[in-house]
C-alpha cells in the first residue's frame, strides 16, 4: 500500500520530473517561484482589494481616535472603537482566510514533494558559494519572489 507522501511524490513527478534535470539551486527556485505565482494570484483574486483598502483605512481611523481618547481619559469612545476594530479586523481575517487555507494546501503538496525529492540535500549558491540546506534556500528565495510579485501586482 502506497503512503499518502509517495502518491503525492509519485503524481508530482509525472509534471516536475523535467526540473530535475536541472540544478538543485534552480529547482528549488522554480518550485519557489511556482508556489509564490499561486499564492500571489489567490490573494489578487479572492481578496477583495476595495473591501481590504477600506477596511485598513478605517483602522487607521479608529488606531487615532483611540489614541485621542486615551489622551483624553474618553473611556466610551476608547471602548466603542475598540470594539468596532475588533469587529472590522475579524471581517478582515475572514477575507484573507481564503488564501491562507488555499496557500497552505498547495505549500503542503510543494514542500511534501520537494522533502521527499531534497531529503538531506544541501544546495551551494553559485558567485557566493555559501552551502546551506534545501528548505533555506526555498524560504529565502521564496521570500524575495513573493515580495516582487506584490510589489508588481498591487497585492494588498
Amino acid at each position: 500500500m502506497m503512503s499518502i507522501t509517495g502518491a503525492v511524490v509519485t503524481t508530482m513527478d509525472i509534471a516536475f520530473s523535467p526540473v530535475f534535470t536541472l540544478s538543485p539551486v534552480l529547482s528549488i527556485l522554480i518550485f519557489a517561484t511556482i508556489l509564490s505565482v499561486i499564492t500571489t494570484l489567490m490573494s489578487k483574486y479572492l481578496i477583495n482589494k476595495e473591501f481590504a483598502i477600506k477596511m485598513k483605512s478605517r483602522m487607521k481611523e479608529l488606531k487615532l481616535q483611540m489614541k485621542e481618547a486615551q489622551k483624553n481619559s474618553n473611556k466610551e469612545v476608547l471602548s466603542s472603537s475598540m470594539k468596532e476594530m475588533m469587529e472590522m479586523n475579524r471581517k478582515y481575517m475572514k477575507e484573507s482566510m481564503k488564501v491562507m487555507v488555499g496557500s497552505l494546501v498547495f505549500g503542503i503538496l510543494f514542500l511534501t514533494y520537494m522533502s521527499a525529492k531534497y531529503a538531506s540535500q544541501s544546495v551551494t549558491l553559485p558567485l557566493i558559494g555559501i552551502t546551506m540546506n534545501w528548505i533555506y534556500w526555498y524560504v529565502i528565495a521564496s521570500l524575495v519572489i513573493s515580495m516582487t510579485l506584490r510589489k508588481f501586482t498591487g497585492g494588498v
